[in-house]
């Protein structure tokens, strides 16, 4: 799916930076590392963008080591923008 997307639009950054975070979910920092890059050059002064490559850096640099992986951020391996709370689930919108 991000894959899709990012051939279609390459110049979205929010499209490198959900790939990323899939990645970094999967605990594949070095590729999570890319795409968080790749959105950083796209959106230099993007915050979850900057936060996100630090993070997934950190995590790859410890992986490498054989050090304990500090658990990365909610930001850089979920959208805020697309999280939903119980209160906006289908079955409760519909009741509503």
């Amino acid at each position: 799916y991000f894959d899709r997307a990012i051939e279609l639009a390459p110049r979205k950054m929010r499209h490198w930076l959900n790939r990323g975070r899939a990645h970094a979910r999967q605990g594949n920092y070095e590729l999570a590392l890319r795409d968080f890059a790749a959105a950083q050059e796209i959106a230099r002064d993007h915050p979850e963008a900057k936060t996100c490559a630090a993070v997934a850096k950190a995590a790859l640099d410890a992986q490498k080591r054989g050090a304990k992986v500090v658990p990365l951020p909610q930001a850089c391996i979920s959208d805020p923008a697309i999280r939903t709370t119980r209160s906006q689930s289908p079955s409760r919108r519909q009741a509503a």
